[in-house]
């Protein structure tokens, strides 16, 4: 049996090949393709790179800004004297505060005898508080005192403790006055005095 093949090379379709120019041209657009994107990237990196330098000296003159105001106007700094100074003068508050409540309680009244209010001033001593100055006025009815203080909180605790005493018992007083040396040792002085029922009652 014989085998007859019809599809004979000069039957194919045959493509021209592709001239010269049109060879040309076609590296010509890729080339000119390629140069556009390589442009628009190279201008949007300028781009980016002007605004990058723009930011920069936006931040070093806000930096500069920033060293300039702290220089001119620097952190305030605690004075540790002041604190002090502080913390001082809260206690002789809440000490005079201590001191007023007692005296308006009513807790001293009249006495007998001195005999009797000096036994019980001397039951009644704290340790860094001392008397300078007594005086005992209307047969023992009216007390008048000084003294000094290591401590402000002392001359309450004090008071406390004296207006227990019976011989004390309903003794009211008109002035009260505490004072901080000014000159080391910087302890506490006062003053109590009684009512004078006599110019109380003018």
């Amino acid at each position: 049996m014989q085998q007859i093949n019809l599809y004979q090379p000069i039957f194919r379709k045959q493509k021209p090949p592709m001239s010269a120019a049109q060879l040309l041209l076609g590296a010509g657009l890729l080339a000119g393709l390629l140069l556009g994107v390589s442009a628009i990237r190279f201008w949007q990196n300028l781009e980016l790179q002007q605004q990058l330098q723009q930011a920069r000296k936006q931040h070093a003159a806000v930096q500069a800004r920033l060293a300039e105001v702290r220089q001119r106007f620097p952190a305030p700094q605690k004075d540790p004297k002041l604190a002090e100074q502080i913390k001082q003068l809260r206690q002789e508050i809440n000490t005079k505060q201590q001191v007023l409540r007692i005296l308006s309680g009513k807790s001293f009244g009249n006495t007998e005898g001195f005999v009797a209010q000096l036994t019980g001033l001397a039951r009644q001593r704290i340790k860094g508080m001392w008397l300078t100055g007594m005086k005992i006025r209307a047969g023992g009815t009216q007390l008048d005192m000084q003294g000094n203080a290591l401590r402000p909180e002392l001359l309450p605790r004090y008071l406390q403790r004296l207006s227990n005493e019976p011989v004390f018992h309903g003794t009211a007083f008109d002035s009260f006055i505490m004072t901080r040396r000014e000159q080391p040792p910087r302890w506490v002085e006062f003053a109590l005095r009684s009512v004078d029922e006599k110019t109380e009652g003018r």
